[in-house]
């Protein structure tokens, strides 16, 4: 965060923000692991939120960068041993939300110098691997 002079004193101006929301969700299934069951669920769930609003007051341009980076894994070593009688539910779920805006506001008898600028990225990854890859 800066700050700026006026006749006021002086004044706060965030007029540029971002955020990097990561999470990662592993299961890792070793060798000679024996799971046994009826009904068998392994599920990695990854979730990222990343939220922002820059606010410019003074200044006439605003920008604002959110990036959201979940990963989730399952990986199931070779000699391990998954018995069920009913369903084997094997899931990598990764979820991700952006929310970013900006906000400029001229004080300036020129509104139409009043810039707001806002970029979002949203990465995903999820595997379920098998065996030693």
């Amino acid at each position: 965060m800066s700050d700026i002079s006026s006749g006021l004193g002086t004044v706060p101006a965030a007029f540029i923000g971002s955020v990097q929301a990561d999470a990662t969700a592993n299961i890792n299934i070793k060798e000679n692991t024996r799971i046994e069951g009826n009904k068998v669920s392994i599920t990695a769930n990854a979730n990222t939120q990343a939220k922002i609003t820059p606010l410019s007051i003074l200044l006439p341009v605003a920008f604002g960068y959110a990036e959201s980076n979940p990963t989730a894994n399952v990986k199931i070593a070779d000699g391990a041993f998954i018995k069920t009688t009913d369903d084997l539910i094997l899931s990598a779920v990764s979820d991700s939300e952006v929310d970013v805006s900006s906000i400029a506001i001229s004080i300036s008898s020129l509104p139409a110098l009043t810039r707001s600028l806002f970029v979002g990225t949203v990465f995903s990854c999820f595997t379920i691997l098998r065996g030693d890859r």
